[in-house]
């Protein structure tokens, strides 16, 4: 018998704090627009249990979701493979809670770690884990796809590769009341610029905040960002605002409300990981940067303040990357040890994913896994950067990014391996 439960818990939002995700970006918190949140959803099928953890930051990093992983086990039976912990991405979320171990320099953007507020962020975390256990009450599971046109979308250029589908599963009461659900949307949330100095969950938070509030009582939406590395409303927004914020997120939550559901076949429950190494790129010379960043600023002034947003937000991009890469400083390990989670709800797989991978690699999940019903969750259990394809050059995504190229492809392999092994 399958149980579920659900909680939300507010995270700290201290006004003056440094805001993270935009190196341009000056001046800390001045307010909130939109509460933040860790949502939590556990299951159990009375021998295994599975949490995932949606909150409501930047990005996560391993030691804090080792410690958060190693208390919630000390608490309950949750193994640690079992607890999947993914941000959202948003970029109106408190700087100084996560580290990224393999650019120190990224403090820049990240704000420089402040350890008394990650420890409010863990202890938020863990009680939203405690909170959802409480919470258990018998369910069944049913699932769909949305299809969502017109909000995410390449923003690497207008004609590229980008993800419609948005699948999502719901768990039921005995009343078919909603008690929790699931969605990915492959989609940075990154509607609002670095002009931007509240507190918002952004996309990815307005659309929970919407759809608890269509299903009513005391639903829970945990939001996932599937792979997003190189999608987002660049091409689809029509305003950094707050208004813009709830058009887009208003048409995912209506595609998702209105989609067909289907019963999730059987409710066996299953976690596995593994731990991927994975090289790091060879750094370019720093003459070679700042010759690239000469010549993307001459592409800047020749656009003209009259060219469209998007095409000198482009532009804009690749000349912060550039930025990015030339103050990037400080010991890098050899390598890095990512990652790859597979949790398992009867036919339903979340994917585990660290970092932002492109979304070329979240549609090969898919496609490998094409019985399966696929929820890819990026930014999950920890940050090592872009993970772009092997063709992608040239641009601020290829520029940060830090991991060898062909990094993806592991990751997918690996993650085909657990689900294919019956782990997860």
């Amino acid at each position: 018998m399958l149980s579920v439960g659900a909680t939300r818990i507010p995270l700290p939002m201290p006004l003056g704090q440094p805001l993270a995700g935009y190196i341009n970006r000056a001046g800390g918190a001045a307010g909130i627009h939109d509460d933040l949140f860790v949502r939590a959803l556990v299951a159990t099928d009375g021998v295994e249990s599975i949490c995932v953890l949606g909150v409501e930051t930047l990005c996560v990093d391993a030691a804090l979701v080792a410690e958060v992983r190693r208390r919630i086990g000390a608490a309950s039976a949750i193994r640690p493979e079992a607890v999947l912990i993914a941000a959202t991405h948003t970029h109106a979320a408190p700087g100084g809670v996560s580290r990224f171990a393999l650019d120190p320099s990224a403090e820049a953007y990240l704000g420089a770690l402040d350890p008394a507020l990650r420890g409010q962020v863990q202890a938020a975390l863990i009680q939203a884990a405690a909170q959802a256990m409480i919470n258990l009450t018998p369910a069944r599971l049913v699932t769909g796809t949305a299809r969502v046109e017109d909000v995410a979308r390449s923003r690497i250029r207008a004609d590229g590769p980008s993800d419609p589908h948005v699948p999502f599963v719901m768990a039921l009461d005995r009343d078919g009341r909603v008690l929790a659900a699931l969605f990915s949307l492959a989609c940075h949330s990154t509607v609002l610029g670095p002009d931007n100095l509240l507190y918002s969950g952004d996309l990815i938070g307005a659309i929970c905040r919407g759809l608890e509030a269509h299903w009513g009582g005391e639903s829970v939406v945990v939001g996932l960002a599937g792979a997003a590395g190189d999608i987002s409303t660049r091409f689809t927004r029509r305003a950094a605002t707050f208004a813009e914020v709830d058009r887009l997120a208003s048409l995912a939550a209506a595609a998702i409300a209105g989609q067909t559901v289907v019963p999730a076949e059987g409710c066996p429950i299953g976690a596995a990981r593994e731990y991927v190494p994975l090289g790091l790129a060879p750094a370019e010379s720093q003459a070679s940067l700042q010759s690239h960043l000469a010549e993307a600023r001459r592409r800047l002034d020749a656009l003209g303040g009259d060219a469209p947003e998007p095409a000198r937000r482009l532009v804009q991009a690749e000349i912060e990357g550039l930025q990015v890469a030339l103050n990037a400083g400080g010991p890098r390990p050899a390598q890095v040890q990512a990652e790859v989670q597979c949790l398992r709800l009867g036919d339903v797989l979340l994917a585990g994913y660290p970092g932002e991978m492109f979304v070329e690699y979240g549609l090969a999940t898919r496609k490998a896994l094409a019985n399966k019903h696929v929820l890819i969750a990026g930014y999950a259990n920890d940050y090592i950067g872009y993970v772009p394809t092997p063709e992608t050059s040239g641009g601020y995504e290829a520029t940060v990014a830090l991991v060898a190229p062909g990094s993806g492809a592991k990751l997918v392999e690996a993650l085909c391996r657990l689900a294919a092994n019956g782990q997860g």
